[in-house]
């Protein structure tokens, strides 16, 4: 879990298994709707939204899609733990159109601890 005041790294990094035009068709997806299994994207930090708790992410023709929504977004530290910040929302655009930028939305975990902590019992850990 992150600490609250945790500073968000420039690159993020999103993991799902939703809709990808560009995949092609296989037995398990007959419609040709979903990748060969889980795919981690990288993503370029944008904005945070505080008044909406939502972390906001920039990248050229690289974004969430459909299915992803409830997916982890994390980012490494320097010792090379991977951190959750984020949960997947959902994105402003056509996953269909890969010549322009993705904006997606995340649910800012930092924003959300207490909440976290109170209804799950998993709770921030204080480090010496």
């Amino acid at each position: 879990m992150p600490e609250d005041d945790l500073q968000l790294n420039p690159v993020l990094y999103a993991s799902g298994i939703g809709s990808d035009p560009s995949s092609p068709i296989t037995f398990d997806d007959p419609n040709g709707i979903y990748s060969h299994g889980q795919q981690v994207v990288a993503l370029r930090y944008h904005a945070v939204d505080e008044s909406q708790h939502l972390i906001q992410t920039k990248t050229f023709a690289k974004g969430t899609c459909g299915g992803d929504s409830g997916g982890p977004l994390f980012q490494v530290d320097e010792r090379g733990r991977h951190i959750l910040v984020g949960i997947t929302s959902h994105g402003m655009g056509d996953c269909n159109q890969h010549n322009r930028n993705m904006i997606d939305l995340f649910t800012d975990v930092r924003a959300n601890l207490d909440w976290i902590c109170k209804y799950s019992g998993v709770c921030p850990v204080e480090e010496d």
